[in-house]
């Protein structure tokens, strides 16, 4: 899983939602962690796990600024957290103060015993095996100190619109192979006899229009084809062997999105997996576990867990 997420994260992104939250989280997801970190003390150390770029840390960190906290953040994850980031300018600011580790699974946290007075999670840690992870938050949290974390469901509509991607992502890529063709007519366009070249831009135009007829009226296969076509206008100035190149990367970094929805959709909590979760945490050692949907703009983005130890 490690390879797609490293790869997300050097883009630059600092939420999972890439550039539709470029400035982090907002709304009744924000608000539900601002009111959280608004309550530490001063001296205060705070975990957040599978941070990615570190938009939970961040909002810690702008938390404890505005309201005169004190408090130290340190934020770990399995996927190489890069030093340095494309991001709104307040953002890079928010990252300098924090401590990242990379590398760092949530199974194994390379942290001293009781050393944190707050663990948590934005859609993070429910991609690890809770079996070893929960004891680790117990180990880690300080007696008496809570763990919160948000996780994906399989009945929120952030999953919805996840499962609505893969299709359209599995479409171009394994069904139709809109990519797949286009290089092969980058691979030809100099080299091939007139009619190989029409046999080849017939079947480019074949998959093209069989991909648009089914998937031309969404978002996301409008810009699949728009890329493609973007980079086959060059081919009038560029070497052949330059776009196909392009093409070839593209082609995987699509393929690397793919993979991160499944895994989140493989990742995503359902309504029976509470109860093992809750089974779980008591037998690492904590004394409550609270559930809690979440919804934004009535939206179900999730459930909020609070364990107490």
């Amino acid at each position: 899983m490690a390879d797609q997420w490293d790869q997300f994260w050097r883009q630059g992104f600092i939420t999972t939602f890439g550039g539709a939250m470029e400035s982090n989280y907002i709304g009744e997801l924000r608000q539900l962690w601002e009111s959280l970190f608004a309550t530490m003390k001063p001296g205060s150390q705070v975990l957040d796990l599978a941070t990615g770029n570190g938009a939970l840390a961040c909002i810690a960190v702008e938390t404890f600024r505005d309201k005169g906290i004190d408090a130290r953040v340190v934020a770990a994850d399995k996927a190489v957290i890069p030093a340095q980031i494309s991001a709104p300018r307040p953002i890079l600011a928010l990252r300098e103060c924090v401590s990242f580790h990379s590398n760092m699974p949530c199974e194994q946290l390379a942290f001293a015993d009781a050393s944190f007075d707050l663990v948590t999670s934005q859609y993070g840690i429910e991609y690890s095996d809770w079996q070893y992870s929960l004891p680790e938050v117990y180990r880690v949290l300080k007696p008496g100190m809570s763990a919160h974390f948000v996780c994906h469901t399989t009945d929120s509509s952030l999953l919805e619109n996840s499962r609505r991607e893969i299709g359209i992502y599995k479409s171009a890529l394994q069904q139709y192979q809109i990519f797949d063709a286009a290089m092969e007519f980058c691979k030809n366009f100099s080299h091939s006899a007139p009619k190989q070249a029409a046999d080849r831009s017939q079947e480019l135009n074949r998959v093209i229009n069989g991909f648009r007829e089914v998937h031309g009226g969404d978002e996301l296969g409008s810009i699949l084809i728009a890329d493609i076509s973007n980079h086959l206008r060059q081919l009038k100035t560029a070497p052949a062997q330059k776009i196909t190149d392009e093409l070839g990367a593209r082609k995987s970094e699509y393929n690397s999105a793919l993979r991160r929805l499944m895994d989140m959709e493989s990742a995503a909590l359902a309504e029976t997996d509470f109860d093992i979760i809750k089974d779980l945490a008591y037998n690492a050692g904590f004394s409550s576990f609270e559930e809690q949907q979440i919804f934004q703009q009535g939206k179900k983005l999730g459930t909020h867990l609070h364990l107490t130890r």
